[in-house]
């Protein structure tokens, strides 16, 4: 796994969404790479969706983004790759709090019950 193609993932995703918020229009362009990644090669997701926890921390989209990236990318990435990637989601919530904030804003409808339980045990707030 490159660094360089997950903070290439993390800006193209940021930059389609900056976008869609700034005009109320979705671009031209697709940005469907991390969803791909999240499918594909949830490695490289994981490290992309820690990207742009980081990088949304200045963005004057903070909000949006965060609530993007819960019902989006990491809520997908839990329902398909959950038990591969809960332990890490779990360090990371408890390393960060912009990333537990992100948990608050997941849902469980279509992840496996043993993975969701321990979301619910590490997230702080539900949003």
């Amino acid at each position: 796994m490159s660094i360089d193609a997950a903070t290439k993932l993390a800006d193209e995703w940021i930059a389609y969404w900056e976008h869609r918020f700034r005009t109320g229009k979705f671009p031209p362009i697709q940005s469907d790479d991390l969803d791909d990644a999240v499918r594909e090669k949830p490695d490289l997701a994981w490290e992309a969706i820690r990207l742009v926890v980081s990088q949304a921390a200045g963005n004057q989209y903070h909000d949006k983004l965060v609530e993007v990236l819960a019902a989006g990318p990491v809520e997908d990435l839990l329902r398909l790759h959950g038990p591969a990637v809960i332990d890490r989601v779990e360090t990371e919530g408890r390393r960060s709090p912009a990333f537990n904030n992100v948990l608050g804003g997941v849902w469980s409808p279509s992840i496996k019950p043993e993975v969701w339980a321990r979301v619910e045990r590490i997230r702080n707030s539900v949003w």
